[in-house]
């Protein structure tokens, strides 16, 4: 889990970064789209860890999976302001930030759900192993 909560941390600070630069003007936009590639390939490593940790848990696969939608839908939106004209670029660039957002904190409440469920875990085993001996 160490390495997802670093890659959230980086895919994070890309995203602040896209987003402070989408004001920039139409220069911007190039930069802007890859580094949403960037942080959307981030993501999608964190998602995969997520994948192989959520096994059994439903309501860490219901999380991991509406993380890969937005991963998916941010792509798509990355995609389309490619090919899109002037105005279009910028709307597809803000629905790839929004998607890629909402990804974002889909994986954050995964770690903090697991986060907390090992923790509780942890604390039941010790006061067992207190009570035995």
């Amino acid at each position: 889990m160490p390495e997802m909560n670093e890659a959230l941390q980086q895919a994070t600070q890309q995203l602040e970064r896209a987003v402070e630069d989408l004001g920039g003007g139409p220069e911007a936009l190039a930069g802007i789209s890859n580094g949403l590639a960037i942080c959307l390939q981030t993501l999608q490593d964190a998602r995969e860890d997520a994948e192989r940790t959520a096994a059994g848990s439903l309501d860490l696969v219901r999380l991991e999976a509406r993380a890969a939608e937005n991963i998916d839908l941010a792509r798509l939106s990355l995609q389309r302001q490619e090919g899109a004209g002037d105005g279009d670029d910028v709307a597809a660039l803000q629905d790839a930030l929004f998607h890629t957002g909402r990804a974002l904190d889909y994986l954050q409440r995964f770690v903090e759900i697991l986060t907390e469920r090992t923790r509780m875990a942890d604390r039941e085993r010790n006061r067992k192993e207190f009570m035995a001996g």
